[in-house]
């Protein structure tokens, strides 16, 4: 189902409580994790002891109408009562293995939520044709270190972006180069450009 209004996620402001985001069909918990979801002073308030991957534990929603050939921006205020990183992924849940379709393949978003609420964000494009995937939220052991918090989350968005205001990520470039006099010198040697909107650009 989608949001009201337009919108693509159900009760994004959690004035509904945690309608929309307590499906236990996405909430997950192992590994020793566990994860208390409630409503403090309307943001979602989730109470972590993380477990040994990303995913334990983890809440979101699925069902989201992504559009293919979109690019989209999920937004989201978090603080946290100790800093903590966390795995912010977006795809579809699956029943058996694979497990998972990931709508942002080789594309990875880690977040580092400190103790003072901020507004933290992610892009990517949908190359499929699927809307019955949607956002998660996993906040187990980052890089093998497990962080337990309390972590606050309010006014989640999804929104499409028309307008290409990024600028394409450059790797490579080299501040300062010696060239030998008569050598023979290419520019673009090792350099690479990725654009969100337009993928590789080189």
């Amino acid at each position: 189902f989608s949001g009201l209004n337009g919108a693509m996620l159900v009760n994004p402001d959690f004035a509904l409580g945690t309608a929309g985001w307590d499906d236990p069909s996405v909430v997950y918990n192992g590994d020793g994790s566990t994860m208390a979801l409630s409503v403090e002073e309307g943001a979602l308030k989730a109470e972590v002891v993380a477990g040994s991957n990303p995913y334990t534990p983890r809440f979101g929603q699925m069902n989201v109408p992504f559009e293919i050939d979109t690019t989209y921006e999920v937004s989201f205020k978090a603080k946290s009562s100790v800093e903590k990183v966390i795995n912010l992924q977006v795809g579809e849940l699956l029943t058996s293995s694979p497990w998972f379709t990931d709508f942002k393949p080789s594309q990875t978003e880690h977040r580092t939520i400190t103790t003072e609420w901020a507004t933290y964000s992610y892009k990517f494009t949908m190359t499929l044709d699927n809307p019955r995937g949607g956002v998660l939220f996993e906040l187990g052991a980052i890089g093998g270190v497990g962080v337990d918090a309390t972590v606050w989350f309010d006014n989640i968005t999804i929104e499409a972006i028309t307008v290409d205001d990024e600028e394409p990520e450059l790797t490579g470039v080299k501040e300062t180069l010696t060239i030998a006099v008569d050598s023979v010198y290419n520019p673009m040697a090792g350099v690479t450009a990725y654009d969100v909107f337009d993928g590789v650009m080189t």
